[in-house]
């Protein structure tokens, strides 16, 4: 899923803006795959986000998405319940490409995307140390966030870019297991994806697979 990091920070120009988190999580350990930062959610940060986790951890048996269009596009994984009846079928998608099964969350159920719980830790534990925090509310704002914005103390997009990697790895990783499996209770989240990772195995991804990912379709065309 996508989520609006609640920070204000600077961009190339100068100008202030909010950036946009695309993740990935391991359902069953909570580990944080992959992940892409972009200035607009959409299909290319979907597929950016799942290279990175493909490259991390290899590939998925199962990506299960929310109902956006930046994740139910035709060449990425299909249409899913957006696929109207008779339409000519589309080239092999991204996915089955990689023999990954997708499937989609329910619609209008919070509960149905586990992510949330992730974003909800993103916001606080690191949102929340930046200068430029700025809350997901107008009453979450910190009331000196004009002093910081007029004094130019707000952080810059490459240093939340470059931070963010080694707080998922060095920290989110590596705290405590928070799932409902009792034997994994007194383990963190990497050791969990280790530990349950050796029963089904890996499945990695050549250079040239994940190269492949990036080469959009379009569709059939015609001569």
């Amino acid at each position: 899923d996508n989520h609006t990091f609640d920070i204000q920070s600077l961009n190339d120009e100068g100008n202030i803006h909010r950036l946009y988190l695309t993740a990935i999580i391991d359902a069953k350990s909570g580990v944080l795959v992959g992940w892409n930062i972009t200035n607009n959610p959409c299909s290319q940060s979907t597929i950016l986000a799942l290279r990175h986790g493909i490259s991390r951890f290899g590939i998925p048996k199962i990506f299960y998405v929310d109902n956006g269009s930046e994740f139910l596009t035709h060449d990425v994984g299909g249409r899913g319940n957006r696929k109207r009846k008779n339409m000519v079928d589309d080239p092999p998608t991204i996915l089955q490409r990689l023999g990954i099964e997708m499937r989609n969350a329910l619609v209008r159920n919070a509960k149905a995307k586990p992510i949330e719980r992730t974003f909800y830790t993103v916001k606080s534990q690191f949102s929340k140390s930046w200068s430029g925090y700025c809350g997901g509310t107008i009453l979450e704002r910190p009331e000196s966030l004009k002093r910081r914005i007029k004094d130019g103390k707000l952080p810059c997009d490459y240093e939340v870019r470059e931070v963010l990697g080694t707080w998922i790895d060095g920290d989110y990783n590596m705290q405590m297991y928070g799932g409902g499996e009792n034997r994994y209770k007194s383990k963190t989240r990497i050791d969990v994806w280790n530990e349950s990772i050796q029963d089904v195995g890996i499945r990695q991804a050549t250079e040239s697979e994940l190269n492949l990912m990036m080469a959009r379709s379009t569709g059939y065309q015609k001569i």
